[in-house]
């Protein structure tokens, strides 16, 4: 017959058995490295696709998010990461602004900015994420035709940005060339493109030098425009040395192209000549296929004289170009296209 202990004799047999041991505290989750791709948002951009760089910037916010759920970020990293999620969203409004949809991308910035107010952020990436805020209404505010107060956003994203260098050196950079932008045909456009470039070559931020090609073309054609023909074939130049460093396309042969314009322009015609024919050997049916290379031949041609070998060259530069953005914002230049091509 089993005996049942009393109370008092089950209380010692317990205080007397040894203690089960502990259950093991599952070990914390191994911290996962950050991986750059997660963060560079400007890799993504197709600028001639506007469509598909926005679904690019959908699938890295994706990628992103799934990181975070994943919980074995370290907590420095996953701010990184957060402030990284925003400047995609910005991003993608500023996809909405290059397909001329200034109220989505407005109201994709104020989505932006609701939910950096609910996260806290270090000093640093909140000033990169407001930064990319302004310049992205700066641009849907230029969609909108509205200049001036997109002028006034570009400033303040240039003062917010040159208060935290090198790290928003590059974005600094792009405020200053937009407050150019914006100012063009004046003053401004030469005193903000300068400012812009002698940041880009001062800075230690691959970001910020990585504009120094594009603002000497920028500034180049601002020379070009005030007849200072000198000095923009100068800035071509050193624009081409970047572009051959770099070696993207088409940039380099659209370089090339201008360096061949402005030769042109200071009365070095054979060597603007020369510089065309070398683009259609060099690139073939990309140079084929350019309207401009076409024009630029057929000009050139009949410059020195030769004009039945000019006809079909400005021919083929009408027929190229006559669909293009130059019949709205140079009708002149496509009937003198057309004339010379002897296009009916």
């Amino acid at each position: 017959m089993n005996r049942v202990l009393p109370v008092f004799g089950l209380v010692a047999a317990m205080a007397c058995a040894k203690p089960a041991p502990p259950s093991p505290t599952p070990p914390p989750p191994d911290v996962m490295a950050l991986s750059d791709s997660l963060l560079d948002v400007d890799a993504l951009w197709n600028f001639q696709d506007p469509a598909a760089s926005r679904s690019a910037f959908y699938a890295l916010h994706k990628q992103q998010a799934a990181a975070l759920e994943a919980g074995t970020l370290a907590p420095e990293d996953v701010l990184r990461l957060r402030a990284a999620m925003l400047e995609a969203e910005t991003q993608v409004a500023r996809t909405h602004s290059l397909e001329g949809d200034a109220a989505t991308a407005m109201l994709r910035l104020d989505e932006v900015s609701a939910r950096r107010d609910e996260v806290v952020l270090p000093p640093d990436l909140r000033a990169k994420v407001q930064v990319r805020e302004m310049l992205e209404r700066g641009r849907a505010l230029r969609t909108k035709k509205e200049v001036g107060a997109a002028r006034a956003l570009f400033v303040q994203a240039w003062e917010l940005a040159r208060q935290h260098p090198p790290a928003l050196d590059g974005l600094a950079v792009d405020a200053a060339h937009m407050v150019g932008i914006c100012d063009m045909g004046s003053d401004g456009e030469l005193e903000w493109g300068h400012k812009a470039l002698e940041l880009a070559e001062s800075s230690e931020s691959a970001a910020a030098r990585k504009w120094r090609a594009s603002l000497l073309n920028n500034l180049g054609w601002a020379a070009f425009d005030r007849g200072q023909h000198a000095q923009a074939l100068e800035l071509m130049e050193r624009q081409i040395v970047l572009r051959q460093e770099a070696g993207k396309e088409p940039a380099l042969r659209i370089a090339l192209w201008s360096r061949g314009r402005v030769l042109r322009a200071l009365g070095r015609v054979d060597e603007a000549l020369a510089v065309q024919e070398k683009l259609l050997a060099d690139y073939g049916e990309d140079a084929r296929a350019d309207g401009f290379v076409h024009e630029e031949l057929a000009e050139c041609l009949y410059a020195v004289g030769r004009r039945d070998e000019a006809r079909p060259w400005f021919r083929s530069a009408h027929e190229l170009l006559k669909e293009s953005w130059l019949a709205d914002a140079e009708p002149d230049r496509l009937r003198r296209l057309a004339q010379l091509g002897g296009v009916e």
